[in-house]
């Protein structure tokens, strides 16, 4: 049985299976979306709850991790979707105050400063598809990012006032500027973040390794002639003798 419409035949299994695949990718591309604006979300409310006090000075080496974990599995398309709600949620929360101040300036300062979250958070992630992840290049960028948003005037930092609350950051950006002490957390979490990804694949190979050598013990015990067969051994006559 089949349907005809005009010149096309089409069976209805067969549009079945199309309709359920493009369900499926439909529901993908859904749950993919959602899953970056938490990630997203969850280091722009990071980066604004530093600014709420200065307790909270630790969060800044959490801030950013949600997002690097993002961008440590996610193609090219997806880094650009990734930036574009981090850079949305953190600069329109960071200046709803000033959007009734002066809202075309303030308009024209998001604008720049969304393009070019999304730009750096774009290169992160063609670069971690052509190359790899690389903790130092992330690590560049996102300090680069900070200095960018400073200099377009939409923050004066990107973790609040860590520079004075905690001597040994004083110390770090009165010798080096405070570029460095934002590249030295970035680059921390980064490296936490790929040093947990080696252990756990290696802890997933060597998982692997002991079932497949748990399961060709279990054949050779159990079943008549595995071993036999297993090492090309002719029936009839044992292995030949060194």
């Amino acid at each position: 049985m089949s349907l005809t419409i005009g010149r096309r035949r089409c069976f209805p299994a067969q549009s079945a299976c199309k309709t359920g695949n493009a369900n499926n990718s439909r529901l993908f591309h859904v749950i993919n979306s959602a899953e970056d604006f938490i990630y997203a979300g969850g280091s722009a409310i990071l980066l604004l709850s530093i600014h709420l006090s200065d307790s909270y000075w630790f969060l800044c080496f959490f801030a950013l991790i949600p997002l690097i974990i993002r961008l440590y599995s996610a193609a090219f398309i997806s880094s650009i979707r990734v930036g574009l709600l981090f850079g949305v949620s953190y600069l329109l929360t960071l200046s709803i105050d000033s959007l009734f101040a002066a809202p075309l300036l303030t308009a024209l300062k998001i604008s720049i400063g969304l393009a070019f979250i999304v730009c750096l958070i774009g290169l992160v992630g063609w670069v971690r598809n052509r190359y790899g992840f690389n903790p130092v290049l992330t690590a560049l960028v996102l300090t680069f990012l900070e200095l960018g948003l400073i200099k377009i005037g939409i923050i004066d930092s990107l973790y609040g006032d860590i520079y004075l609350t905690v001597p040994i950051f004083g110390a770090m950006s009165a010798l080096f500027g405070f570029v460095i002490v934002s590249f030295v957390i970035v680059l921390i979490g980064s490296l936490l973040l790929a040093a947990i990804d080696k252990i756990a694949a290696h802890i997933k190979k060597k998982a692997t390794e002991f079932a497949d050598d748990k399961f060709s013990r279990w054949r050779c015990n159990h079943k008549p002639g595995y071993f036999k067969t297993l090492n090309l051994v002719p029936d009839g006559r044992g292995p030949p003798r060194i």
